[in-house]
C-alpha cells in the first residue's frame, strides 16, 4: 500500500512539472532585508520579487544573495504558478510599485545611480524594473525626488553573464540582457558615424552633428572609401537638419537603443565568411569618446538604433 501511494504522489509530481508548474505556487513572500523574495513549493529555489530602498541617497548597492535560508537564488524575478512572469521592482515602502510616481511641476528630480550586484549563482534574469522617479522623506519632512539609474556588477565569475561598462550581457551570444531597467541615462552628443560595410566597395555612413540650432542628420552611400576620385561630400544621399527637437530626438534614440553601452565592444565572427560589419565613433558634450566595431557580429540594441536612424531621414524625406 505505501508503494502504491510513493508512486501515486510521484506521478502527481511528473504530472505537475510536465503540465508547466514553476514550483511556486505560495502567495505569500520571505522578507529578508530590503528584499521581498518568492521560495519554491520545496524550499530549494528562491527569487526576488523586490526592493525596498529606504530613502539615503549614500545606500543604493542592490546586492542579490546567494541565498534565502536554504533555498538557492538563481535569477532576479521569476516565474509563478504555471509561468506567470514575476519581475523584481525597485520601489520604497508604503508606496505602490505599479503605480508611476512623478514629482510635481517645477520640481526637478536629481540622478540618482543604483547598483546591482549579481553572484555566479544568477542563471536568468526574468525582469528588473527601475521606476522612472523615486521619492523619499527628508528629516525636516519636504520630499526629496529623484531620477533612479542603475547599473550592474558581477561580484563573482558567472559562467552565464559578463559586465561591460555597468551593462549586462549573455556569454553565448553578447546580446545585451535587456530585461533589466537601466533607468533613463541622458546622453548628449557632439558628433557621431556609424559606418557600415559589406563584401562589395560600398559604403554606407550615418553621421550626426550638433550644430548652433539644434542637429544635423546625414547618410553617404558610395564608394568614397575605396576609390580615391570620389569624394565622401559627393556621396550624400539623404540628409535633415533640424533644431532642439531633432537633438533631442537623437538623444533618446542613443539612450534607449544603449548605444554608450557599446562602448569597447569589438567582436569578430569567424563562423560566417561573407556578411558585413560595422564601426562607431562618438564624442559626448563631456568630450569622452564612445568606440565600437564588429564583423559579423553587433551589439545588443544595434538594429534599433540603424532603424531608428533611418526612420527619421524617411520621415524628413516625405515632408
Amino acid at each position: 500500500m505505501r508503494g502504491k501511494l510513493c508512486i501515486a504522489l510521484s506521478l502527481l509530481l511528473i504530472a505537475a512539472l510536465l503540465g508547466g508548474c514553476t514550483g511556486f505556487s505560495k502567495s505569500e513572500t520571505v522578507a529578508q532585508g530590503h528584499f521581498d523574495f518568492y521560495v519554491s513549493d520545496l524550499g530549494t529555489r528562491a527569487f526576488p520579487s523586490a526592493y525596498y530602498w529606504e530613502g539615503d541617497p549614500n545606500d543604493t548597492l542592490i546586492e542579490i544573495p546567494d541565498k534565502v535560508g536554504s533555498a538557492d537564488v538563481g535569477s532576479v524575478g521569476g516565474y509563478f504558478g504555471t509561468g506567470n512572469p514575476i519581475p523584481m521592482m525597485i520601489t520604497t515602502r508604503g508606496n505602490n510599485p505599479y503605480k508611476a510616481e512623478t514629482p510635481p511641476e517645477g520640481t526637478e528630480a536629481q540622478p540618482l545611480t543604483f547598483t546591482l550586484s549579481i553572484g555566479k549563482n544568477v542563471r536568468s534574469i526574468v525582469r528588473v524594473i527601475t521606476p522612472e522617479y523615486l521619492s523619499a522623506l527628508s528629516i525636516d519632512g519636504s520630499v526629496r525626488w529623484y531620477q533612479p539609474r542603475l547599473r550592474v556588477e558581477l561580484r563573482e565569475e558567472n559562467s552565464k553573464f559578463y559586465e561591460r561598462n555597468g551593462r549586462l550581457y549573455y556569454k553565448e551570444d553578447d546580446r545585451l540582457v535587456d530585461a533589466i531597467g537601466y533607468g533613463a541615462v541622458p546622453v548628449d552628443f557632439k558628433i557621431g558615424t556609424l559606418s557600415e560595410y559589406g563584401t562589395m566597395a560600398y559604403s554606407t555612413e550615418y553621421e550626426w552633428v550638433k550644430t548652433l540650432t539644434g542637429a544635423r542628420l546625414t547618410k553617404y552611400e558610395g564608394d568614397w572609401q575605396y576609390n580615391e576620385n570620389t569624394e565622401r561630400e559627393d556621396c550624400v544621399a539623404a540628409e535633415v537638419e533640424g533644431g532642439k527637437e531633432l537633438y533631442d530626438e537623437i538623444c533618446r534614440l542613443l539612450r534607449d537603443c544603449e548605444v554608450t553601452a557599446w562602448d569597447g565592444f569589438h567582436k569578430s565572427n569567424p563562423n560566417v565568411l561573407d556578411g558585413g560589419g560595422f564601426s562607431l565613433s562618438m564624442t559626448l558634450e563631456d568630450g569622452s569618446v564612445v568606440s565600437a566595431s564588429g564583423s559579423n557580429s553587433y551589439p545588443g540594441g544595434y538594429m534599433d538604433f540603424l532603424n531608428g536612424i533611418r526612420q527619421i531621414l524617411d520621415r524628413a524625406s516625405e515632408l
